[in-house]
């Protein structure tokens, strides 16, 4: 009878030690995939900017803009655009648009997930594109070398 007994106590024990380690382990496995859910929107949302931002920087670099403000109006216009484009959740991006004769850089900043204030930190996205004028660099460049062989030969 006592073996028994005992055999009967050792299932009701191992069915508890099951329910215990349950009731700790799914919490923990869930809580897991939704911070790793979480990270992933947050690494897509920095990601996303981060291409915007050299977008609209390549279009405020355009050939056929004729002045600064142009280039930062259309980088502008194009930033907003990508803004209302992202359907992640979180809140609009505040967008930094300078355009100068040597280039055109832009920034995005905002945060993914604002209930998580503090955990989740704001991102900024920033990009910054030279304007290259080719016949300048191409005359410089035949310059340098016509130098180079009148040196040497």
């Amino acid at each position: 009878m006592s073996t028994e007994r005992s055999k009967q106590k050792k299932r009701i024990w191992r069915r508890g030690v099951f329910v215990v380690e349950a009731s700790v382990i799914v919490p923990m496995a869930i809580m897991m995939i939704a911070l790793l859910i979480i990270m992933i929107f947050y690494v897509h949302n920095r990601c996303w900017y981060r291409c915007a931002a050299y977008e609209c920087a390549i279009v405020g670099n355009g050939a056929e803009i004729l002045s600064e403000s142009d280039g930062e109006h259309r980088a502008s216009a194009l930033a907003e655009e990508r803004i209302r484009d992202q359907v992640m959740p979180g809140t609009a991006p505040k967008s930094g648009i300078r355009s100068s004769k040597s280039g055109t850089s832009v920034s995005f900043s905002g945060q993914t997930y604002p209930m998580f204030h503090r955990e989740l930190r704001p991102f900024r996205a920033e990009a910054e594109v030279v304007r290259v004028n080719p016949e300048n660099f191409l005359r410089v460049r035949w310059a340098a070398e016509a130098a180079k062989d009148a040196l040497h030969g």
